[in-house]
């Protein structure tokens, strides 16, 4: 008896351990998200292009553990039955009130604002034409329990391929058509939503010479080879009101992916950025386990988007 008093003891020992030396391999419940059909306001006339971009969207999301995600047919038949909704259209306090009924915590709502196409001739190869594909989409996030819309952003997408002259029939009414240029607006949207939630942010764990690890993994979307930046948060400005106004924000370092597990990944250093003493001298940067680390990559085959 004693003996597995013993036992147990060890183990909770062991996950207290865990639980606050490394506190990011621990996880959090991930976030209800529920995603509507998307408003077409775009020339192409296809009935398929708003639901076919909010399954996109949905794509991208379950990509990541953090993100529990509702069923998108039946959402929409919540908020056609509410009489207040139109695809893509609604406001947030009816957005909240449906979310609330199926246990959302955000609400995503899109319109497809643009999808267009144009044509140019070939310098080098006159029989060929290029086809450029520009799609762009807004994005609202609506928070569930405030019914504040959190987040408003505007995402574009382009792709540009070689086809004969004699082939090209000029523009598609067809979405499949520009599927290419929207697969790339909708993986930017997923990213400047992921990353407004603190979903596509981690932290270090260890440091090991010339690399490191940190909390994310395959089960949040990170693929060998994306870039990533460690930060810190210095100073907190608080405004004339006393209300906190914004965040100092320092670059520390810059990393690469370099190996991927399911809940963390190793990334190599690549730069380690320089701090001006009191004195005028500059020094490097020390990278501390807690550090923050946030991905800077452009858009990837799997769809991660930084900012510029």
């Amino acid at each position: 008896m004693k003996q597995k008093k013993n036992g147990l003891s060890c183990l909770i020992l062991a996950i207290l351990a865990v639980t606050f030396v490394f506190p990011g391999l621990v996880d959090a419940a991930p976030k209800r998200l529920g995603v509507g059909a998307f408003e077409n306001a775009s020339q192409v006339r296809d009935s398929a292009f708003g639901s076919g971009m909010a399954d996109m969207l949905i794509t991208e999301f379950m990509q990541n553990k953090n993100i529990e995600m509702v069923e998108r047919t039946r959402l929409d038949r919540l908020l056609e039955e509410s009489g207040r909704c139109m695809t893509g259209i609604c406001d947030a306090s009816t957005a909240a009130e449906i979310g609330k009924t199926i246990g959302l915590e955000y609400m995503v709502f899109g319109k497809i604002v643009a999808a267009s196409s144009s044509t140019s001739q070939s310098a080098l190869l006159p029989g060929l034409i290029t086809v450029s594909k520009q799609v762009k989409v807004n994005v609202r996030v609506v928070e569930v329990e405030t019914a504040r819309i959190i987040l408003a952003e505007d995402a574009e997408g382009s792709k540009s391929v070689s086809v004969s002259a004699g082939s090209y029939r000029g523009p598609e009414t067809s979405y499949t058509f520009y599927l290419e240029a929207a697969n790339i607006a909708i993986a930017k949207a997923a990213f400047k939503i992921m990353e407004s939630l603190g979903f596509s942010e981690g932290e270090v764990l260890m440091i090991r010479d010339k690399d490191l690890l940190i909390n994310l993994g395959r089960d949040d979307g990170v693929k060998q080879d994306q870039r990533y930046k460690v930060i810190r948060e210095g100073e907190v400005f608080i405004d004339r009101n006393g209300n906190v106004a914004g965040v100092d924000i320092i670059e520390i370092a810059d990393l690469t992916i370099t190996k991927v597990e399911l809940t963390t990944a190793t990334a190599k250093i690549d730069k380690i950025y320089e701090y001006k003493t009191p004195d005028g001298k500059k020094v490097k940067h020390t990278i501390q386990r807690g550090d923050i680390v946030r991905p800077i990559d452009r858009y990837t085959s799997r769809g991660f988007w930084g900012r510029k």
